[in-house]
């Protein structure tokens, strides 16, 4: 089980990277509390969707390429197949064009 453990401790440092994406508005510090709940508790799929509902939330700003394939990748490597980075992708690129 050491590799299960290592992917566990790899993926909750990827995650926390994401943390600074939470914004001081009252969205952003709810969210916030239940990225770090989830987090505590290792179950980094959910804590990994606060970040992209957060991102998808009307108010939040679009998210840069780079940030979209950082997402794409962290869904790919936990094998969640769901299509919230191509609504994050999606978005970017309506409000580009509006």
């Amino acid at each position: 089980m050491p590799e299960l453990h290592d992917l566990v401790r790899d993926l909750t440092a990827e995650l926390q990277t994401l943390r600074t994406l939470f914004t001081l508005s009252e969205n952003g510090l709810a969210a916030a509390k239940w990225f770090d709940e989830f987090l505590s508790e290792n179950e980094l799929d959910l804590a990994l969707h606060v970040v992209c509902d957060f991102l998808l939330e009307p108010a939040t700003p679009p998210t840069s390429p780079e940030l979209q394939a950082r997402l794409e990748h962290l869904h790919s490597k936990m094998k969640i197949v769901d299509d919230c980075w191509i609504r994050l992708r999606q978005k970017s690129n309506s409000l580009r064009l509006s």
